[in-house]
């Protein structure tokens, strides 16, 4: 007799729960008592070590040896939460605290492992931030392997597909920031016993010209005068950075050097970008811009005839069942076609296999591209768009109908995202901590997909 972790009699008890958590974590429940499930609390238990040494090795010696630490959250309870802020990433506020404090499902399933009292927000996200990368793709390959497993999909047809999200962050113009750098590092300055009265002059003046060029718009002649305008500020900032280079800095504490330097190398940087935006016969060389002061990761993304959106973007590739079984995240913002290797990879990976079906939107279009998932052993890959109808031979645009037509259900996952599992704008900061949203939004997503696809095939069957 085959053992499944979804027999008749657990598919009507799930039937008969009600709210967004109860059968997610009722399956996680019975998905921890598994093989698979051992080792991933396992792994967890390894990340909580690993996080403890590395604290206390941080901490060193002001830490008395006689003072005992924090008990630590049970790797259970880790795995439920991890589900649950997967459904509800906004628990960093307290509303959205307050309602899955108040949550009967997540109470209960805290009491099966003898949490009597709700722990409180910080403790959740340090206990869930602990997890690494690595640990949270385990999670995903072990739920695809589990899916293949109990029948409910072979993950041999699958279609890929981008999108951006916007970041906690805002976008920040080259005076902002320079006017940010400047005043901190005065404010660095101010407790060390240095000359820095003529110092704080220029930065004064930094500050009231970066007024000046963000409310220049409503004077004549706009250009000229915001042109100006900078030009008078690369000289306070020219002032500043000899400031900085001169040895008056050798004679401060190492601590404060160390702060300074991140200082000088973002205002070098600001100095750089508005030389070669208003003066480029002046430029000579190759600058980073730096969109925002609290996320320098994200940037500005362009994905065809939308709004561009200040964020980040990602690929996810769906099953056709409906199984997130590829997430990727890039940096910047590069085309679609020359991430095609690496999302594939990604799904080769998880799932064990080569997709024998691939379907994709033009993005991905290309020759090369074509080409590659040939030789990768892909039987069939369809190309949508005026970019695939001019790929594709007649006959091979023909017999991938079906396959366009299935494309379109990875934008009802971007939907399904976005409006049920509150991913229309980012919670985190950084794309390594954006990574791990992503990977905990697709667990949280994968646990509800398997019973909706279970008790389908249960009325299937009984029909």
């Amino acid at each position: 007799m085959q053992v499944t972790l979804f027999p008749d009699y657990f598919l009507e008890e799930l039937e008969k729960t009600e709210g967004f958590l109860s059968q997610p974590l009722k399956v996680l429940h019975e998905f921890m008592a598994t093989s698979s499930g051992l080792q991933i609390l396992e792994m967890i238990k390894s990340d909580q070590r690993f996080h403890g040494e590395l604290k206390k090795a941080t901490r060193g010696s002001l830490v008395p040896l006689e003072r005992p630490g924090r008990p630590r959250m049970q790797a259970e309870v880790i795995f439920v939460f991890l589900v649950a802020r997967g459904f509800l990433s906004g628990i960093y506020g307290e509303r959205s605290y307050s309602l899955l404090k108040e949550n009967k499902a997540l109470l209960k399933a805290l009491a099966i492992y003898g949490v009597s009292n709700f722990p409180g927000r910080s403790t959740i996200h340090e206990n869930l931030s602990l997890l690494s990368t690595n640990t949270l793709n385990c999670i995903l390959e072990f739920q695809i392997q589990l899916v293949r497993e109990e029948g409910l999909d072979d993950f041999r047809k699958v279609t890929i597909d981008s999108t951006s999200v916007a970041a906690d962050s805002a976008p920040s113009n080259t005076a902002r920031l320079i006017s940010y750098y400047s005043q901190k590092i005065i404010d660095i300055l101010s407790k060390e016993e240095l000359p820095i009265k003529r110092l704080k002059g220029h930065c004064d003046k930094i500050l009231s010209l970066t007024f000046e060029i963000l409310n220049c718009g409503r004077f004549k002649r706009v250009k000229q005068r915001r042109k100006t305008l900078n030009r008078e500020l690369l000289n306070r900032v020219d002032k500043v950075l000899n400031f900085l280079e001169s040895k008056r800095i050798d004679s401060l504490p190492p601590m404060s050097q160390n702060a300074l330097q991140p200082l000088y190398e973002g205002l070098n940087e600001m100095y750089f970008q508005v030389t070669k935006e208003f003066f480029p016969e002046n430029y000579d060389g190759e600058v980073q811009l730096r969109h925002s002061i609290s996320d320098e990761e994200a940037s500005f993304i362009k994905k065809g005839i939308k709004p561009a959106v200040f964020g980040y973007k990602f690929h996810m590739a769906r099953s056709a069942q409906g199984f997130i079984c590829g997430v990727v995240l890039n940096e910047k913002n590069p085309s679609d076609s020359k991430c095609f290797e690496g999302v594939v990879e990604n799904v080769c990976i998880l799932t064990g296999q080569t997709p024998d079906e691939l379907s994709l939107d033009s993005g991905y279009c290309s020759k090369k591209n074509k080409k590659w998932a040939e030789n990768k052993g892909i039987n069939k890959v369809s190309f949508s768009g005026g970019k695939g109808r001019l790929l594709l031979e007649d006959e091979e645009w023909e017999n991938c109908k079906d396959l366009r037509n299935f494309r379109a259900t990875s934008e009802g996952l971007f939907s399904i995202m976005k409006d049920s599992y509150d991913l229309r704008r980012f919670s985190v900061r950084g794309s390594q901590k954006i990574k791990k949203l992503l990977l905990e939004k697709s667990i949280a997503y994968n646990f509800e997909r398997m019973v909706k696809v279970a008790m389908r095939n249960k009325k299937k069957k009984a029909a």
